[in-house]
């Protein structure tokens, strides 16, 4: 077994490109995460898909075969709420552009979801793949009035059952592009975000090891939170200045 992963108490998991592909688990992958749970390693799902709950999330999983409570599973909504909660407080109101992962935890959060000119205290934007020009419009609106500006993630794709699609980053760019303002980023890359999955396992960031498909999120999220990466060649093309600290194929190398 490849020695970081062997020495770990914790591995992360990104899931979309590196555990399953649209509602299909990866060839290999399902084995590989229950091999680790098997050698008692604490598993956390950490995604940046801000379109299900925790709860879908473990859900969805479980059918596929991966062990899986809604615990174990961080997802960039959970990450937002609870920076939003920091920000602005219980109870003020929220203009998002975003999907049932999103809006479901910010209601169970307590915030008021505003719709058209009802001022509002921030701007929350995750991928929303029925959202119009109108929404984004009104997104604008918000955010020169003053709004906080939050984005669940910047990931510019997503891997898909039949290739890509645009992911909450490309939403968030017209947006950005519109305003000239730069939103919070609440999912990967933020050190914070591994840091609260951390915590989750109860575990130091020398004790994990991170796996995901993206440089741009997954392994530099890693490298923000001071944690072991590793990126498999199984989603997002990777190219850039970014570099893991191990780069595979396919996870079961790992096991070798």
């Amino acid at each position: 077994m490849y020695e970081a992963l062997e020495r770990s108490k914790a591995v992360l998991f990104d899931l979309d490109g590196t555990l399953i592909r649209g509602e299909q688990a990866i060839p290999g992958a399902v084995h590989f995460v229950v091999q680790l749970a098997k050698m008692g390693k604490r598993i956390i799902y950490l995604t940046n898909n801000a379109t299900r709950t925790n709860h879908a999330v473990a859900e969805l999983l479980n059918r596929l075969g991966f062990p899986a409570q809604p615990e174990m599973v961080l997802t960039s909504s959970i990450a937002a709420v609870s920076l939003l909660l920091r920000k602005i407080g219980f109870g003020k109101k929220v203009y998002a552009i975003g999907e049932e992962g999103l809006i479901s935890p910010l209601l169970a959060a307590g915030f008021e979801l505003v719709n058209g000119e009802v001022p509002a205290d921030a701007v929350v934007v995750g991928l929303d793949r029925k959202a119009t020009y109108a929404d984004f419009e009104m997104a604008m609106k918000h955010i020169h009035r003053g709004a906080f500006f939050l984005a669940t993630n910047r990931d510019r794709i997503i891997p898909v059952e039949n290739g890509f699609a645009p992911g909450a980053g490309s939403l968030v760019a017209l947006i950005e592009y519109a305003t000239g303002l730069e939103p919070t980023i609440a999912g990967k890359p933020s050190a914070v975000f591994v840091k609260e999955a951390l915590t989750q396992a109860e575990v130091h960031c020398q004790e994990a090891v991170l796996i995901g498909d993206n440089l741009e999120t997954d392994i530099l999220a890693a490298k923000n939170a001071g944690v072991h990466s590793v990126l498999v060649e199984s989603g997002v093309p990777s190219e850039g200045n970014i570099f893991p600290d191990i780069k595979v194929n396919h996870l079961t190398e790992l096991l070798h």
